[in-house]
């Protein structure tokens, strides 16, 4: 196993005095793995879900000799690495390979420690290591896990941040729809609401609908906001007013070309009498012109 070639091939730092060189020293590495699989005063898992509690809490469902028996297999591991170096692992990915080459400089103590470290911040972890998954790549790259161990626990916490932040949104769109309020999805979705206030301006009987609802939301805002909680209240109070803001837009809108129409039919209404006016002053002055000559 150690003859094969491996192109990310690394030694370990040498002279290494942490190098067990007895059972007794062995021993003792053993005894740090095994209590920090079993530690769980510093992970970083969900407490509260199933799995763990079904897994760490109890303390009865994995087998302590077994649990020793994995403590052995990654001390034996960390052994042969530091005596044989990469080429003595089961590992023949190269990224994996490479990540190993990345814990080259660590002194055996330092490996170990590292290991331990990685085994109390994740359960999760643990549990793939007592299923024999991973076990080589933990004691190979304990550095490199911890690290990316630590990235996906922020990505996680986000993740979350967002699905709770979606659900609420979700339960507050429900709660509107199931009090009667007619605007809800203008709410969630500015944009939309923005496509159908320029369509409801450029017809009369949309805009009155509009309107028409507005007066009905008013109206339910006004029965049950002494029953609503602040931020229902708040959100049904700037619905409302911008619902008035555009009844008045389309009000004034109506006014105004109202207005510009009256005008033109006054305007023609005036010159009409003073066309007429005009002609009386010009059949009137003929008479006179004839009576005089008469």
């Amino acid at each position: 196993m150690a003859s094969r070639s491996v192109r990310s091939d690394w030694r370990a730092p040498f002279p290494d005095n942490t190098i067990p060189t007895t059972q007794e020293q062995r021993s003792q590495y053993v005894l740090l793995m095994f209590e920090a699989l079993q530690d769980t005063s510093e992970c970083k898992d969900n407490k509260s879900g199933y799995s763990f509690r079904k897994r760490w809490e109890g303390g009865n469902y994995y087998n302590l000799q077994e649990m020793e028996k994995v403590s052995w297999h990654m001390l034996d591991i960390a052994e042969r690495l530091h005596s044989q170096g990469p080429a003595s692992s089961n590992i023949y990915c190269e990224e994996a390979l490479k990540k190993l080459k990345g814990s080259r400089d660590l002194t055996f103590e330092q490996r170990i420690h590292a290991t331990c470290a990685m085994l109390k911040f994740s359960k999760n972890l643990c549990d793939k290591v007592l299923k024999g998954e991973g076990i080589e790549a933990l004691v190979g790259a304990p550095k490199q896990k911890m690290s990316g161990a630590k990235t996906m626990m922020i990505q996680n916490q986000r993740r979350q941040q967002w699905i709770v932040h979606g659900r609420n949104e979700a339960q507050l769109h429900v709660k509107l729809q199931e009090s009667g309020h007619q605007d809800a999805d203008e709410i969630e979705t500015p944009k939309s609401a923005k496509r159908k206030g320029k369509e409801s301006s450029r017809s009369g009987p949309a805009a009155r609908t509009r309107t028409a609802t507005g007066a009905v939301s008013t109206q339910v805002s006004n029965e049950s906001s002494e029953s609503e909680d602040e931020p229902d209240r708040l959100l049904r109070h700037s619905s409302t007013n911008s619902l008035r803001r555009r009844s008045s837009v389309h009000t004034s809108t109506v006014d105004e070309s109202w207005t510009s129409k009256k005008r033109k039919q006054t305007g023609g209404k005036e010159r009409a009498l003073a066309k007429r006016a005009k002609l009386i002053i010009s059949s009137e002055g003929k008479s006179a012109s004839l009576a005089k000559n008469d």
